[in-house]
């Protein structure tokens, strides 16, 4: 199995969402949430697990309510396979 996580700022009580800080201006914040189908919480709280045997696509997805400040964001995301 392969957990997906990152070093971003943890977005409290929501496994796999992440807060990501503009490059020019640290004020400008976009939530991101990763996951997709077959992708579910670890049970240690470091990310998302895929179940699947058959897919490990995932999707990143804009976590929030209104408009993106205008900046640079920079995504890490890393994998690694897992025994369950």
């Amino acid at each position: 199995k392969i957990l997906i996580s990152s070093s971003l700022e943890k977005i409290k009580n929501t496994p796999g969402a992440y807060i990501i800080r503009g490059q020019n201006n640290s004020a400008h914040k976009l939530r991101i949430r990763i996951g997709g189908e077959d992708w579910q919480p670890d049970n240690s709280g470091i990310g998302m697990v895929s179940h699947s045997d058959f897919t490990n696509e995932f999707n990143i997805y804009y976590f929030g309510n209104g408009d993106i400040p205008v900046d640079t964001y920079l995504i890490s995301i890393y994998a690694t396979e897992i025994e369950l």
